[in-house]
């Protein structure tokens, strides 16, 4: 049975990246002073004994990649319900007011001004939701 040490390397910024892979490209001396250890304390380290370098987050999100994408594309799925329902409400809203429109357009609403009245009802309504649901969550 083979023992196997790994060794962790946080990675970096992207603008850092460089630094990274410089790193990354010294795991082969990792490895050379690994075996050099073996021979020289053979009594400390196991029989078959290997070492390889990776990469922190591909240590740590490996086993979770497949159940995080999963999880990205629940989240996806809930905030396009969530934005239908909102259109869906905010149309039927809307169009339960026709009566009201029609009345402010025949005393002399131009489109531009009953679009810019909507819009800002819409606006108001989603701010209100905003600000009740962070104030709910703190």
């Amino acid at each position: 049975m083979a023992s196997k040490l790994t060794v962790c390397l946080l990675s970096p910024h992207p603008l850092v990246l460089t630094e990274f892979e410089r790193l990354l490209g010294k795991a082969s001396q990792f490895k050379v002073i690994a075996k050099q250890l073996v021979t020289l304390h053979t009594r400390d380290y196991p029989e078959h004994f290997q070492m390889t370098a990776r990469a922190m987050n591909e240590v740590i999100v490996d086993d979770f990649r497949q159940t995080l994408f999963l999880l990205i594309a629940a989240v996806i799925l809930l905030l396009l319900i969530s934005s239908s329902n909102v259109a869906s409400l905010l149309l039927t809203h809307h169009s339960a007011r026709s009566r009201e429109i029609a009345m402010r357009s025949a005393l002399g609403a131009s489109h531009g001004r009953l679009i810019r009245q909507l819009f800002v009802e819409s606006l108001l309504l989603g701010l209100a939701g905003c600000l009740a649901t962070v104030r709910q969550i703190n």
